[in-house]
């Protein structure tokens, strides 16, 4: 049974979403690439937001949206997960106008 969550998003932009990040100064890297939680588990992600602990943020796209995709066990933010989403909207709406 998978550890990990998946949060949906109204996260349509790839661009955009890793401006966001950038913009709140959080660590990512866009590689397909797996992100790790409980029990060595894996999940792909393709934008990973790194913590501390080395158990990444993962932004999955699911055909429609970016998903967020962590092992909420392990969550290292200063914050609780709705508030990193609140912070990640804000700055991606901000984004969204600004680049019109």
């Amino acid at each position: 049974m998978s550890h990990f969550s998946k949060i949906k998003t109204k996260l349509y932009d790839r661009n955009i979403l890793k401006k966001s990040l950038s913009d709140l100064k959080l660590e990512w890297t866009e590689q397909n690439q797996q992100i790790v939680g409980y029990q060595k588990q894996t999940h792909d992600a393709e934008i990973i937001v790194k913590q501390s602990n080395n158990y990444d943020i993962g932004f999955k796209w699911n055909g429609v949206e970016y998903e967020l995709v962590t092992d909420l066990m392990f969550w290292a933010q200063p914050y609780s997960v709705d508030k990193f989403l609140n912070q990640i909207n804000q700055r991606y709406a901000y984004n969204s106008i600004v680049q019109v």
